[in-house]
């Protein structure tokens, strides 16, 4: 049941590529294979070996610059980018050694490779980033593709996340973000957990809607479908969420450390003020996701 959630999910991510694709961002970016999204860390895992590639078979333009044939011939900076200007960096894949800043309302065109913690400066754009460590976004950073951590996703009030969002550990929501796809252990809002739930249910729900406010603690050990509306308060989900409409959460746990599972809507709301966490996936339509 849990890959048939996962496939369904991932079918709703050819919409938002093919959207990004047609809006101008083909001719700029690496030929990565954004169609192929069952692995949750492709992309930045595809970013990584393609760089890898071609470190000894680059040419030599200056110190910190190389030319190399990446899906096409690209210009590369090795070196560190810290505290950066607020400029526009239009022909370059960076490549940064250890830690990173990046300047308030920069706007990089192309990805970038971080091999140690980045910060980046509020209101700043990128195509597409991945970091061996943990990456921390400002206020109102938008990343237009994807995003790829190792370690954890910090996240600044209002920023937007493109197509796919990665981390190997947690990603820390704030209020006001927008995301199409996010994979983390857990996604959350903040570390607070339910903690023995008062009642438990151990069957599938299903309906037109299911909306479910407990006045205390409750378990649910199974999938939730709906048509319309799936509506949580204070439920903790061992099992697969999806509904062809729209997802709300408040003081909701889905999964734990040992399974992961899937949230699936074409919007889903967070309750930004709430505990929710979500250990597996979370995929609404392209940028329908909120943090609210």
């Amino acid at each position: 049941m849990k890959e048939v959630i996962l496939l369904l999910g991932v079918s709703l991510l050819f919409i938002p590529i093919f959207l990004t694709l047609i809006l101008g961002f083909r001719n700029n970016s690496l030929s990565i294979d954004m169609e192929y999204v069952k692995d949750p860390f492709y992309f930045g895992n595809s970013f990584r070996k393609k760089i890898s590639d071609v470190i000894f078979s680059s040419t030599i333009i200056n110190k910190n610059l190389v030319k190399a044939k990446l899906s096409r011939e690209e210009l590369i900076v090795f070196g560190k980018i810290n505290f950066i200007n607020s400029v526009v960096y239009r022909n370059c894949v960076y490549v940064s050694f250890g830690e990173n800043h990046i300047r308030k309302g920069t706007y990089f065109e192309k990805e970038i490779l971080s091999t140690g913690n980045l910060y980046i400066g509020e209101d700043s754009v990128l195509r597409a980033v991945a970091s061996n460590a943990d990456i921390f976004l400002g206020k109102g950073v938008h990343i237009v593709r994807w995003i790829d951590a190792q370690g954890s996703i910090q996240l600044g009030e209002d920023c937007i996340l493109g197509i796919s969002s990665a981390s190997k550990k947690e990603i820390k929501l704030a209020k006001g973000v927008r995301f199409t796809r996010l994979f983390g252990f857990p996604v959350c809002t903040n570390k607070n957990r339910i903690k023995n739930p008062s009642r438990e249910i151990r069957e599938n729900r299903y309906g037109k809607e299911v909306v479910i406010h407990a006045d205390e603690s409750l378990l649910i050990v199974g999938d939730i479908f709906a048509d319309e509306k799936i509506e949580l308060k204070n439920v903790k989900v061992i099992g697969n969420i999806f509904c062809h409409g729209d997802v709300y959460l408040e003081n909701v746990e889905v999964g734990d450390e040992n399974s992961y599972f899937s949230v699936i809507g074409n919007k889903v709301f967070i309750s930004g003020n709430s505990n929710v966490s979500i250990f597996g996936y979370i995929q609404a339509g392209y940028l329908k996701g909120f943090v609210v």
